[in-house]
């Protein structure tokens, strides 16, 4: 999946009795350009169970957190990419899945707020590299 977007206001007053306070033109607050997503997946037999190894990935292209786009809360481009490798019974009646998410431990945001007025920025920071295990029983 492809998708591209450009988002910005026509028409944005912070104060509506100051025409100096627009914003018009800004991008919207997190709406990268450009996002990618896929994934492959293979499933093959291995004697009373069904193997599946699966990848995916995605692109978030760079984007503000703030209306005003504040380059403070701005987040460049990023990938990420996660992996899993499952077995199951061929009836599916129980599975077991190992899995790894953000393969290459990427550094990125998901949030950020901008309070100048108050001194300080958040920002919140996405997951770094997880991984687990997930077993599925049905009864």
């Amino acid at each position: 999946m492809c998708r591209f977007l450009d988002a910005k206001f026509a028409r944005f007053l912070l104060d509506p009795s100051n025409p100096a306070s627009t914003l018009a033109g800004n991008r919207t607050a997190s709406s990268p350009r450009v996002t990618l997503a896929g994934t492959a997946r293979y499933d093959m037999p291995v004697g009373a169970y069904m193997l599946s190894l699966q990848t995916d990935g995605s692109y978030t292209g760079g984007h503000y957190f703030t209306p005003d786009n504040n380059p403070v809360v701005y987040e460049d481009g990023y990938w990420l990419a996660n992996v899993s490798a499952g077995l199951q019974t061929r009836d599916q009646r129980y599975a077991v899945t190992l899995w790894v998410k953000n393969l290459f431990d990427e550094d990125y945001l998901v949030s950020g707020l901008a309070n100048a007025s108050l001194g300080f920025y958040e920002i919140f920071p996405g997951l770094p590299r997880t991984f687990g295990v997930t077993a599925i029983g049905r009864f």
